[in-house]
Order: C-alpha cells, then structure tokens, then sequence
C-alpha cells in the first residue's frame, strides 16, 4: 500500500469530500476546515475533513454494512492491495469525519448516540459498540488518489472520497476546536475566489478538486466522477521553470507520467501566497 521512500515514510490517509446541494437549488456545496496555525501540517489551510489510517483501523471486526469487504481493493483501483489495509482507509475516511466534522456517516440509533460516546473519550470500536452503530461503507464513493510530493517532511498516501448529505445532516457539520478553529460550507466557486483574493489557503489537491467540482452543475454529477476507472493517481513532481518551482502533474510535458489524469491545469505555481494553475504554452 504505501510507495517505498529512503527517507520519509510515506502513510497511508483518506480524506472525505463532503457534499450537498446548495439551498437555492443551484449547484452544490462542500465542507472545509481550517487548520489551527500551529498545526504540525498545512497550519493556516482551509482542508476536507481527514486523517492518518491507525491501525486499529483495519480490524475487519468493526461493525460495517453497506459493502462486501472483498470487492473494495478493486473499487479503488488498488487490487494487490490487502483486503484489511483497504477496510482501513474507509475506517479511517468515517472515523476521521466524525471527529474533525462532526458527521457520522453510519448508522445509530440516533446521531447523538454516537457522538455521546465520542465526547466519553470511548476508543472508536467502544464507540460504536455502545452506540449500536455500523459503518456505512456504501456512502464513500472513491474520487481521486494523492501522494505527498518528496520535498513535504510529512508524506501522505491520501484516498479522496465523495460522501453526500442531506440538508438535515449537513447541519451537524463542526469543527473540532483543536487541530481545526473553523468550518463552513461554501460553493466551490466561493472557496476558489476566496482562495484568489488570498482570504483562504488551500494546498494543492484541494485546490484542483475545488476547481473539478465548480464544473459539476449538481451533487449526482460530481459523484459521477467516482466512476472514472482506473481512479485518478496523482503523484506531483518537482520541475524548475525559469527562476520558479512548480509542481508538475500527470500529463505535463515536464512530469514522469505523460498520461493527463485530471481535467484543467497540470502545473500549479506558488505566486504570492496562493497556488496558480497553468497549462505550459
């Protein structure tokens, strides 16, 4: 699962895409957080809710439904991969999520119940077990796969996920008021222009997924994305252009791999503090 690398280790992480259909039926909404400016990585970035895979994440023994655990290598592309590695990065997509967003997506006999537990200082399995809840591995829908470029003293092999929520449950989104101190809902369209007018920082794969995302016009057409086999691997290399480094994605004419695996920009330059897309001429 995790890419070999002589001198930083590289960890497996997922992130979650929250989406939901904007109130005046026009288009879609996704939650971000930002990151506490102390925060040991991306201190200061708006971010999607997620997080390191544990592993006690990967203990098939945890309450799931919604999937067979055997298919979810192959769902995400990954068929070589263990079965319990894999189990562990959708444990760790909803894990993550309900700490650092407040959304459970899974089932309990109430949203209160698990998050009572949560606040006991329960383990996640303890969690779960008294809240008589299951995970819903259905509701992660695969979108993309990013790792951590070389230069980054912390690696990540992070899977993207889409999961949609309806107005009632978006409503519960949070932060958590320690490694994040905010969180909100905002068109993709809104965090771009934000981003722009240097009023939010967003890393890289945030960046690029904002930008996919202002092109779908509802949450059933971004989901859709998710159906894109294999899913999108996108590994950023390091180039000079003149005097600048850029980061080079998979179809630039300067990166390793000269297949393009996302639509729009494959080179982003950092310019006064923000990430600028640029095709090369």
């Amino acid at each position: 699962m995790k890419s070999a690398d002589k001198q930083k280790p590289i960890h497996d992480a997922a992130t979650v895409i929250l989406l939901r259909e904007a109130a005046d039926g026009r288009g879609l909404e996704t939650f971000l957080l930002k990151r506490h400016s102390e925060s040991g990585f991306m201190g200061s970035f708006h971010v999607f809710p997620g997080g390191r895979v544990d592993t006690s994440d990967r203990d098939l023994s945890l309450p799931y439904s919604g999937r067979k655990v055997d298919p979810l290598p192959a769902l995400l592309s990954e068929p070589q991969s263990p079965v319990d590695a894999v189990f562990g990065l959708f444990v760790a997509a909803i894990r993550e999520t309900l700490e650092e967003a407040g959304i459970f997506l899974g089932e309990a006999r109430t949203p209160a119940q698990i998050d009572r537990a949560i606040r006991e200082g329960l383990g996640f399995r303890e969690a779960l077990v008294k809240a008589d809840a299951r995970l819903r591995l259905d509701r992660l829908v695969p979108y993309a796969r990013w790792v951590t470029p070389p230069m980054e003293n912390r690696r990540f092999d992070t899977r993207f996920f889409f999961a949609r929520c309806d107005r009632d449950e978006s409503l519960r989104a949070c932060h958590d008021g320690v490694e994040t101190i905010d969180g909100a809902w905002y068109r993709p369209e809104e965090a771009l222009d934000l981003a722009d007018r240097l009023e939010m920082m967003l890393a890289p794969p945030t960046l690029r997924t904002l930008q996919e995302l202002a092109e779908a016009a509802s949450v059933d057409e971004a989901v859709a994305l998710g159906a894109r086999r294999p899913l999108p691997l996108i590994r950023p290399g390091v180039a000079q252009v003149g005097d600048a480094f850029v980061l080079t994605l998979p179809g630039d004419p300067l990166h390793p791999d000269k297949t393009r695996a996302l639509p729009g920009p494959t080179r982003l330059r950092w310019e006064n503090g923000r990430w600028i897309g640029e095709d090369p001429s």
